[in-house]
């Protein structure tokens, strides 16, 4: 589990304690609706051809389109973008 992901549950937890959400609707916030991993083959200038892995989170589609997270970077895992997906939703829907 990555350090972005304890430290967006746990902003979560602390934001949904404030409002006196109880634990099962804490739960449910944290549920991702989605998540999909891909790989995107690139052919280099030497011909060689380069897979580089990425990840897309849905994480809440209730109101609709989805503010989800995305991205395609070295060392990334799926965690990070569950975090930044959460972020997105919470973002969007205040």
């Amino acid at each position: 589990m990555s350090q972005m992901w304890k430290n967006t549950v746990g902003y979560m937890k602390k934001a949904a304690g404030a409002c006196g959400l109880e634990d099962d609707a804490i739960a449910a916030l944290l549920l991702c609706k989605r998540s999909v991993e891909f790989q995107i083959p690139v052919r280099m200038d030497n011909g060689k051809v380069n897979y580089y892995t990425g990840y897309r989170v849905i994480h809440n589609d209730a109101l609709g389109l989805s503010g989800d997270g995305t991205r395609i970077t070295p060392g990334l895992t799926c965690d990070e973008v569950k975090a930044l997906a959460l972020v997105m939703s919470i973002k969007h829907a205040a």
